[in-house]
């Protein structure tokens, strides 16, 4: 019994010590010769590089730029009294509709005497020039008077008409642009000083924004531009062109003043109003197209990664046109339906690289 127990004991002595043996043969094997990893240029080389992508398709691309300015009406008058006088009646309000020629307030010309009988002998003046004009152009064309005597005449209606108008545009003040009337300064009965407004009338059938361009953009500009016109105040695009362009900067910003004008048919957009304003610069429909991101540039031109149907990706030089700010129009170097890397370049290391595709991009 006693040597079973020795014997189980002396091969599980064995047993251990073959184990510790073969462990510290494994650690001075692994020692000497240690395990070598593949970097990942080396893993990208082998099964490729995880790249997305995008298709070159056809796309409307727009390039244009937004301002910001204020609404304007496109004309506006302050209407004022060309006498010291007495206001008799009162013609419009605010928010009237009024054509150029239109009364807006009539002064009393009977207030102060001398200029009643001014206004009275003015009207009897020009009542007896015409009639006299009239009899010398009869003669006249008779033969019956000379020609020097039918230019007299004539003078003289001309001189007392431009009298008789001065007098009665100065007693009738009238509007001299189709507009609304914004603001009125006077009520009848108030005494109006000669110089003083009568009323502010403003043209809004059509409206102007100024907006401030800067160096380097003022060359992509013309007059006839077309622009879009959008404010906080309407859900909806208003048409515009640009119809004046200064001709010399702002000598503090450097920036030069632009002017749109917008058909304003319905009066929607008023003075005072927040407008941002969208200058096309210009617009291609149907067209080839990728990403931004898709594109290189380099000093030679531009290219972008083209990725073959078995997944290779080759780099290819392109000509670029438009650009949307999202989407460059591609004139040469593609065709609709291709791949193009669109996030991953900076991973491809050589021509013909293998390409894991792990996303596509619109």
């Amino acid at each position: 019994m006693e040597m079973k127990r020795k014997g189980a004991f002396i091969l599980t002595a064995l047993v251990f010590t073959a184990l510790i043996a073969v462990i510290l043969a494994f650690r001075i094997h692994e020692k000497n010769h240690p395990k070598v990893f593949k970097t990942n240029e080396q893993l990208q080389k082998e099964f490729g590089v995880p790249v997305e992508i995008a298709v070159v398709k056809k796309r409307d691309l727009r390039s244009e730029e937004t301002f910001t300015g204020t609404i304007e009406g496109y004309a506006e008058t302050m209407v004022v009294s060309d006498l010291t006088q007495k206001v008799l009646e009162m013609r419009v309000k605010i928010g009237d509709h009024v054509s150029r020629g239109d009364t807006l307030a009539v002064l009393d010309k009977k207030s102060v005497s001398n200029m009643n009988l001014k206004y009275d002998h003015t009207v009897m003046a020009y009542n007896d020039a015409k009639r006299e004009f009239e009899r010398i152009k009869h003669l006249y064309e008779a033969g019956a008077v000379t020609r020097q005597a039918y230019d007299k005449a004539k003078l003289n209606y001309e001189i007392n008409k431009a009298n008789l108008e001065a007098i009665v545009s100065a007693v009738f003040i009238s509007s001299p642009i189709d507009g609304i009337v914004t603001e009125t300064y006077v009520e009848p009965g108030d005494k109006i000083g000669a110089g003083r407004p009568v009323a502010r009338v403003v043209q809004f059938d059509k409206v102007k924004i100024k907006i401030q361009v800067s160096e380097s953009d003022i060359g992509r500009l013309h007059v006839g531009q077309k622009c879009l016109v959008r404010t906080p105040s309407f859900d909806r695009t208003f048409s515009g062109k640009i119809s004046e362009i200064s001709l010399s900067a702002n000598p503090m910003t450097r920036t030069f003043e632009v002017t749109v004008v917008v058909p304003n048919p319905d009066l929607l957009l008023r003075s005072g109003m927040f407008a941002t304003v969208t200058v096309i610069y210009s617009e291609k429909a149907d067209v080839l197209a990728i990403p931004k991101e898709a594109v290189q540039f380099t000093p030679e031109g531009a290219f972008t990664y083209v990725v073959s149907s078995d997944s290779l990706v080759s780099r290819r030089k392109i000509a670029t046109g438009v650009f949307d700010g999202q989407y460059y129009e591609v004139l040469s170097g593609l065709q609709p339906g291709e791949w193009v890397v669109a996030s991953g370049q900076n991973k491809i290391q050589m021509e013909k690289q293998k390409a894991i595709i792990v996303a596509r991009a619109e």
